[in-house]
């Protein structure tokens, strides 16, 4: 059972609730895909696909995934809770960030992009909204809907991310690669 708080984070494909799961007293993030952006069994794909890729990643700076579920025709994906703020959101209220602190987020970030390569998975769309920092200070990786495995040509076919994060190569037409999330990283 899992009671929804009021709290709520809206995202491009979706919206974030924080929520409690009574059964295991627990806090966690639901997120739920915007219905207007597809059809009910294409979003039951969407989910799948993500929560199937996120949970080939185990890393501190990553954010874990549990599972996947429908309620009251609404798909959702239930995950780790990152009590914290978005890398966007903290750059924008103060200001440009002391070079130390920099290197920190920039070493952690690199380190849970490894780990995604290391299982085989491009991100395909790191950028500061999509890290977060938490209370204390430390790192999350998140949003893994247009992820692809590095196997996957198909995938890695259609062009997608965030046009000001995406290296010049991909939108030349080249299949993306790790240096692709590295690039975002830079």
């Amino acid at each position: 059972a899992i009671m929804i708080a009021m709290w709520t984070w809206v995202r491009g494909m979706g919206i974030v609730y924080r929520a409690e799961d009574i059964e295991l007293a627990q806090t966690v993030a639901l997120k739920f895909l915007n219905r207007r952006l597809q059809s009910p069994a294409e979003a039951f794909e969407l989910v799948k696909r993500e929560v199937r890729i996120a949970r080939q990643i185990t890393h501190p700076s990553v954010v874990r995934i549990y599972d996947l579920g429908v309620a009251d025709d609404e798909i959702f994906i239930s995950m780790e809770f990152v009590a914290g703020e978005n890398l966007q959101s903290l750059v924008r209220r103060i200001g440009p960030l002391p070079a130390p602190k920099v290197a920190q987020i920039a070493r952690q970030l690199v380190a849970g992009l490894a780990a995604a390569h290391d299982a085989g998975i491009l991100h395909r769309d790191l950028k500061p909204a999509n890290v977060m920092i938490d209370g204390a200070g430390d790192v999350r990786i998140l949003d893994f809907g247009i992820a692809a495995p590095l196997d996957d040509s198909q995938a890695l076919q259609r062009v997608m991310g965030t046009p000001g994060f995406m290296p010049p190569e991909l939108l030349a037409g080249e299949l993306p690669t790790a240096r692709s999330d590295l690039f975002a990283w830079g």
